[in-house]
């Protein structure tokens, strides 16, 4: 695959969480970047951002769980709320350093589990979430 096709998938799958699906009251924003270099750390950010009238429950036992390529070591595999870079009403945020020690495409998948809420209900959510990394 190539960078250009690497880097078009990122932004389309960007582009494609930039609002909520139907019936879905989040959206999960991907940032990651397209591009690193062996042996350099990178991050990818997961960002869950509730809907109007909906905020995250911290309560809920939320985690990211990261499943890398061989080629490919992350800084924390399973991340809890705690770990989280930014939890609050509106806004759930982990950040996933990854360090790869061979060049080539690498994808990255990770499983994400997480509440949003109103004040009368509560919506468990088990969302996958991946990315692609060319790596030189």
């Amino acid at each position: 695959m190539s960078v250009r096709s690497v880097v078009l998938s990122v932004l389309l799958s960007l582009a494609v969480a930039a609002e909520p699906a139907p019936g879905k009251p989040y959206r999960v924003e991907l940032t990651a970047p397209a591009a690193a270099a062996v042996g350099k750390v990178g991050a990818a950010q997961v960002r869950v951002v509730p809907a109007e009238g909906y905020h995250t429950n911290k309560e809920f036992p939320t985690k990211l769980t990261v499943t890398a390529p061989a080629a490919v070591t992350v800084a924390r595999a399973t991340q809890s709320a705690a770990d989280a870079k930014a939890f609050s009403p509106d806004r759930l945020e982990f950040e996933v350093g990854f360090t790869a020690t061979a060049a080539g495409a690498h994808e990255i998948l990770g499983d994400l589990r997480f509440a949003v809420c109103t004040p009368q209900t509560c919506i468990p959510v088990k969302e996958k979430v991946t990315w692609k990394v060319a790596v030189k």
